[in-house]
């Protein structure tokens, strides 16, 4: 059996999954595994290896089972627990104290960093970690942390919270992982108190004084704050803090990103460059690897022992080994033993996207980039090894002989010696057979990706095709260049290094220009991803089974036999098949999930902020506002951009690409600022617009909508538009408002939607003086749901307006422990005073009101989650 591995790997894979499914007992699966493990052997034994393959297969399976139903060790004592038990009110400052675990990474007006925490309060034992983020005034110099420093301070503890809508990112699991229970907030100016003596671990303490001092050095011979050193710093250590957001997007649209984390490129380019020196040095095979892989060991603890990194390391160590024990390297297995080893520590690891990235890359690779190779271009590969020695050509197979007869004929035709000759048409070919092998591998990989990108990121990045093709080299060049310059200090490497990762970053942003070559695509369904995995795994079957080993008779090696006119028809039929299933994720010609005939509303948690999903019963679609979570003039970069992040992943969920209209309720930034990235990821064919003073968010998002071909359309009361069945009234602002100076609450459109019987009024955050200019002019009218203006302040919602509405449902769009206090208690008191059903984001999740223009329907996120 070529592959022993790959089929344990799939069968506790499937394990693992089932337990997601399904509720086992640690009973009757232990005695499942022992029984089957008992009935491998027996057939083993008594000559059935068959049926004891199946069994072994199976008690994998179980294995995978047992591992996933684990539950996790409990501890009372940790800060989330503690938090609970004690009845704490996080909207008070707390006092923590405990030790720095990770340093802090600097940003333009923040630090941050990872506390172990010691002690909560006065003295209230606690443990677990903290995400501390540490704000700055203008002008103040970064936090004096170190790694092991024992401090106590004041902040602001938080839960981590998911946006509670279908296909987001689930943060509070991807913290957790980490290590991370809680995050919290230092004020500007509040003080680090340091305590008594030092945590942690001495060895820990050495590798993150080491870090900080390759920081300082790659900044002293890059410049602090350049983009040369964030690359650097990421591609050597790991660090993508100091990527500019812009730079990490240009990367994710050119299928580059996996340059600017430490993974199996990184790791591989390292154990090549130090193979290589020590081949030239004449250390023993066996000794050189020894010695790489301790190498490899420094890196992953300089990298912090990131997941990724670990990863790869793991996988060059165990190619490594069968180098030093003569045993044949196959990748495959090579992949299957590490990740099986790795999903039997921690069998969630299969469910993260990374796990699946890393692994997914090298399977593609050895399953499909190598046979290719090996049928088009290694023959050129094997025909330039020592060209001029006629003597070898008896000793390779027919077609390798005849490229070297063909290749020593064109030399001839050179005007140089044969040798000459010979030796410049070898360093002209060369590197067109190595650009060829890239374009292939490259091509295996972005296909092989090509669901769990579509799945996870949204994203077909076609430029990876040729991008990779400098970037990869790119990577091979900048990560030993960048180990030396550092370790050297050398200014004249600095110099190398830097226009190096210049040309890369120019490479990318060049590629990153070209929009039509990236595809933005929603998650495909369950059987088109079935469908599409079984392509592929046809496809490498196929090839892998038209690869009969060489038969060395008399010290000659015999050609392989062609495979016959069947099985290459079978092989491009699934080719076909699988290129077929990759133009179906890129054109995405599914249906969009909605319910026809009837009129959705669904108000979409996006934090602090407004977005509504209107589905329309005609199958038209429609957003109201987009979310956005406003800075109030800071520069902090690193918020999450709403509309990519939050609002484009639940469209996408949904099998969406076309949003038929987009309104813009008025130019706060809670409301426009997803606004940009929607334009770029959806299809949108008109925007409607009231009266909004500009303003440099707002500019924007008209540019982009000009720059897509959107067409605007103004509003003002008065205007009534039907758009799939549905009446849309305008009834503010009226014709003649002038906006002020800046966007103002009371620029808000409100739109009333009636369809059939019923109707609701979305109202975007007028306060009272709109709600009276409404009712004076007699424009209020009973709705049955009410969008509650302004996230529920009390500056809205007023006793008049809701004598108006007379609403049997009212829908509060607001953050989690929001710093607001939004809903504010007595909009609440007054609702339920009009016996009004309330629903909120911020508790419930994504709010989902549906009618045929008779009969209400409400679901909700967190109802559907329970």
């Amino acid at each position: 059996m070529k592959y022993p591995l790959v089929a344990p790997l799939a069968a506790y894979a499937a394990g693992v999954v089932a337990a997601q499914c399904a509720t086992f007992s640690f009973r009757e699966l232990s005695l499942g595994v022992l029984l089957l493990l008992a009935l491998s052997l027996l057939g083993l034994w008594r000559g059935a290896p068959h049926a004891g393959t199946a069994a072994c297969l199976a008690g994998f399976a179980l294995a995978g089972a047992l591992a996933a139903s684990q539950p996790a060790p409990l501890e009372p004592d940790r800060i989330d627990f503690v938090v609970a038990r004690e009845r704490l009110d996080l909207r008070d400052p707390v006092r923590l104290s405990g030790w720095v675990r990770v340093p802090p990474t600097v940003r333009a007006d923040r630090d941050q960093f990872a506390l172990a925490v010691e002690a909560i309060g006065q003295s209230t034992p606690a443990g677990g970690g903290v995400r501390v983020t540490v704000v700055r005034r203008p002008g103040e110099p970064p936090a004096d942390l170190h790694y092991g420093d024992h401090v106590e301070f004041l902040a602001r503890l938080r839960l981590p919270h998911n946006f509670q809508d279908p296909g987001g990112f689930d943060r509070v699991t991807f913290l957790r992982r980490q290590g991370i229970e809680m995050t919290a907030t230092v004020r500007a100016g509040v003080p680090f108190r340091r305590l008594a003596g030092r945590r942690g671990s001495r060895v820990l303490a050495l590798i993150w004084t080491t870090r900080e001092w390759a920081e300082g050095r790659i900044d002293r011979l890059l410049g602090a704050g350049s983009t040369a050193a964030g690359v650097v710093k990421a591609m050597l250590l790991g660090d993508a803090a100091y990527i500019d957001r812009s730079l990490g997007v240009s990367f994710q649209r050119t299928g580059a990103y996996h340059a600017l984390v430490v993974a199996g490129l990184h790791v591989g380019a390292l154990a090549w460059f130090f193979l290589f020196l020590f081949r030239l040095l004449r250390v023993p095979r066996g000794l050189a690897s020894l010695a790489v892989m301790v190498v490899l060991i420094g890196f992953v603890l300089l990298c912090g022992s990131r997941l990724p990194t670990v990863r790869a390391a793991a996988m060059v160590a165990a190619y490594l080994l069968a180098r030093v024990f003569y045993r044949q390297r196959r990748a495959l297995n090579i992949m299957a033993g590490v990740a099986l080893a790795m999903l039997a520590a921690d069998p969630a690891g299969l469910f993260d996207v990374s796990f699946q990235l890393s692994f997914l890359s090298v399977g593609t690779i050895a399953a499909l980039a190598v046979p290719i190779l090996e049928r088009t271009l290694e023959p050129y590969r094997l025909a330039l090894a020592d060209l001029p020695d006629r003597s070898r050509d008896m000793h390779l197979e027919p077609k390798v002989a005849h490229i070297r007869v063909a290749w020593r004929t064109a030399a001839g035709r050179l005007p140089f010696v044969p040798r000459i000759s010979m030796a410049v048409l070898c360093w002209a070919v060369r590197p067109l057979v190595a650009i060829a092998e890239l374009v292939v591998v490259s091509a295996s990989v972005q296909i092989g990706l090509a669901l769990p990108m579509a799945i996870q990121f949204h994203r077909l990045a076609w430029s990876g095709l040729s991008a990779n093709v400098f970037v990869v080299p790119l990577i091979g060049l900048i990560v030993p260049l960048g180990f030396a310059t550092v370790l050297t200090g050398w200014p004249l490497l600095g110099h190398a290094l830097a226009l190096l990762v210049a040309a890369m970053v120019w490479i990318v942003e060049w590629h990153a220009r070209w929009r039509w070559l990236e595809a933005r695509v929603p998650i495909p369904p369950a059987w088109f991803a079935v469908a599409f995995a079984a392509a592929l795994a046809a496809v490498a079957w196929l090839l892998d089974r038209q690869r009969p080993p060489r038969v060395i008779v008399e010290g000659r090696n015999r050609p392989r036999p062609r495979a016959g006119f069947w099985p290459r028809l079978a092989v491009g039929a699934a080719f076909l098949a699988l290129l077929a299933a990759v133009a179906g994720l890129a054109v995405s010609p599914f249906a969009p999930h909605l319910d026809r005939g009837k009129l959705e509303v669904t108000a979409l948690d996006v934090g602090q902020g407004d977005a509504l999903f209107l589905a329309l019963p005609q199958g038209q679609t429609m957003l109201v506002d987009t979310g956005g979570l406003a800075t109030f003039g800071g520069t902090n970069t690193q918020m999450p951009d709403i509309g990519e992040e939050v609002v484009s992943p639940y469209l996408w969920s949904r099998e969406i690409r076309t949003l038929d209209v987009v309104v813009v309720s008025h130019a706060h930034y809670d409301h426009i600022g997803g606004l940009p990235a929607l334009l770029e990821n959806f299809r949108v064919r008109e925007l409607w617009i009231g009266s909004n003073p500009p303003s440099p968010d707002y500019d924007r998002a008209l540019d982009t909508a000009r720059r897509r071909g959107v067409r605007l359309v103004r509003l003002c009361r008065g205007e009534e538009r039907r758009l799939g069945g549905v009446r849309f009234t305008v009834l503010a602002p009226p014709p003649d408002y002038v906006p002020r100076a800046k966007p103002a609450n009371d620029d808000s459109i409100v739109l009333r939607a009636s369809f059939g019987d019923r109707s609701f009024l979305l109202t975007g955050d007028i306060e009272q003086r709109s709600e009276r200019r409404l009712a004076d002019d007699g424009l209020l009218g009973h709705a049955d749901v009410l969008k509650v203006a302004h996230h529920g302040s009390k500056t809205s919602s007023s006793e008049t307006f809701l004598d108006g509405v007379r609403p049997w449902f009212a829908v509060v769009s607001a953050g989690f422990d929001n710093p607001y206090g939004h809903p504010n208690g007595d909009v609440l008191s007054r609702l339920a005073d009009h016996r009004a059903t309330v629903f909120r984001t911020d508790r419930d999740g994504a709010v989902s009101i549906e009618t045929d223009g008779h009969r209400l329907s409400v679901g909700a996120y967190e109802w559907n989650r329970r």
